[in-house]
């Protein structure tokens, strides 16, 4: 396997093992990303519409991109907490773990075979 999919493994088995933790980070992220592209993108607006000459109106268009983008973000970090549970329940928890611990290193074997 690739570094890529063991990274994924590793994530997955933290989500699994903290899940609380994992969850309530992902709902931070989620609202710092709202409100921030909340607050871009009406400024924004905003400085566009009063037509303030002080920045180039190719700024502005970036920086709504920019908060645009973080809203996006939200939406999808959003989508992610709203299906987990759903995606929880056909997932095989235990050879999750078991299949990082050997991309990991971390597995003990204790006498049993696979």
């Amino acid at each position: 396997m690739n570094k890529k999919e063991k990274k994924i493994f590793k994530q997955l088995t933290d989500l699994i093992e903290n899940e609380e933790s994992q969850l309530r980070k992902i709902r931070i992220f989620k609202s710092i990303s709202m409100i921030a592209g909340g607050v871009i993108l009406s400024a924004s607006f905003t400085f566009a519409l009063l037509e303030i000459d002080v920045i180039s109106p190719f700024v502005y268009t970036i920086t709504a991109a920019f908060g645009g983008t973080f809203i996006g973000l939200a939406v999808c970090w959003g989508n992610s907490l709203d299906t987990w549970p759903i995606l929880r329940k056909f997932l095989d928890l235990e050879k999750i773990k078991r299949q990082s611990e050997l991309l990991t290193g971390d597995y003990i074997n204790h006498g049993k075979e696979d």
